[in-house]
């Protein structure tokens, strides 16, 4: 009996020790105490699996707690939880969603290990539960894409798997792109959802393929991480385009999709990506198109 009493005390020793790591780029700056700030309710109505939830949520909203963590150099923040799911938000999507970062559900306090960060209008996919680690990041690990790839030309040359699932290994196709770096690497889906994720988390995915949709299907990630129906995959400067159906006549703004890659502002014409058996290689305004075909 005495055993167990000891067990359970230094069970609630090491829960109370518990914070929320924050941090700026790789360097520790405190630890996020929810006795520093001010609380505010949230309500949220979500549908799932055809059951509507409605739920009030007591928490710090997050432009309360970046206002008062006086942290103003960055342009994104990083959230990590216990089981590796990771989003990250712009400071235009903060100020979007006002999302919060929940200290208590349905009127019931959680314990620290269990925090949250949601919003009333914010899409599920950027909702973690168990936040482990807040981190404030400047975007400079990103560059703007020299060399646009069709994904035909991509694909045309890589094995497709058909275990776990019918696909393509994500480390062949960043085999084909030659990229030597760590990442990370942005994915967009074409409803316009948008994830930035370290390369390690691709060291077991796949690029599942559903008649013409792509997707994320990773063994190292949560499941609602799995990003459906990609539109752009961007590491470095290279990203891959899973598109068919522009106009090649039609003049198009390149910012209208890359923006949701990089800062670029030029006008190019977009050629048709229909797969062929010859591929191109085209060159406008210093941006370099792969696996196109021009009439």
């Amino acid at each position: 009996m005495k055993k167990k009493t000891i067990l359970f005390i230094v069970l609630i020793f090491c829960l109370k020790l518990f914070t929320i790591e924050v941090y700026v780029e790789q360097t520790k700056k405190g630890n996020f105490i929810e006795k520093e700030y001010e609380t505010t309710t949230i309500v949220t109505t979500r549908e799932k699996r055809g059951t509507v939830n409605t739920e009030v949520w007591q928490g710090v909203l997050l432009s309360d707690f970046i206002y008062q963590s006086g942290i103003s150099e960055f342009e994104v923040i990083e959230f990590l939880a216990d089981d590796k799911y990771l989003v990250r938000l712009s400071l235009e999507q903060i100020r979007e969603f006002k999302p919060m970062v929940a200290l208590s559900r349905n009127r019931e306090k959680l314990n620290p290990n269990q925090y949250r960060l949601i919003g009333e209008d914010m899409p599920d996919m950027y909702w973690v539960a168990n936040i482990e680690k807040i981190t404030f990041l400047q975007k400079k690990d990103f560059l703007a894409p020299l060399r646009i790839y069709s994904y035909h030309w991509i694909l045309d040359q890589l094995r497709l798997h058909y275990t776990p699932v019918r696909g393509f290994r994500f480390s062949d196709i960043f085999n084909i792109l030659d990229t030597n770096s760590a990442g990370p690497v942005k994915l967009v889906s074409k409803d316009g959802m948008e994830q930035i994720l370290p390369l390690s988390y691709f060291k077991n995915a796949y690029l599942q393929q559903d008649d013409d949709k792509y997707s994320l299907y990773s063994f190292d990630i949560p499941s609602g991480m799995w990003m459906k129906d990609i539109m752009i995959i961007s590491i470095n400067n290279k990203a891959i385009f899973f598109y068919d159906d522009i106009d090649k006549e039609e003049n198009i703004k390149y910012r209208e999709f890359i923006d949701l890659v990089s800062e670029n502002d030029i006008y190019v014409t977009f050629p048709n990506m229909r797969k062929v058996t010859d591929w191109d290689e085209i060159d406008w305004g210093g941006i370099t198109f792969v696996g196109v075909m021009v009439d």
